[in-house]
């Protein structure tokens, strides 16, 4: 069974899943993003992110 629930990471709403198979939280990459850096847009931020880490895997 799962369990979705709305944290607030400095009042910016952060979307989370309780995985019970797990016993882990899984929470939103985007939400985390945007509350961390407060970017206009997380869902680019993000992006980018990936980006940069599957360039640096391909590199090394």
């Amino acid at each position: 069974m799962q369990k979705t629930s709305i944290r607030f990471f400095e009042d910016i709403p952060v979307r989370a899943v309780w995985d019970e198979e797990s016993s882990k939280w899984w929470f939103c990459a985007v939400d985390i993003a945007e509350a961390l850096t407060k970017s206009k847009n997380p869902r680019s931020y993000w992006n980018k992110i990936k980006i940069r880490k599957n360039v640096n895997i391909l590199v090394r």
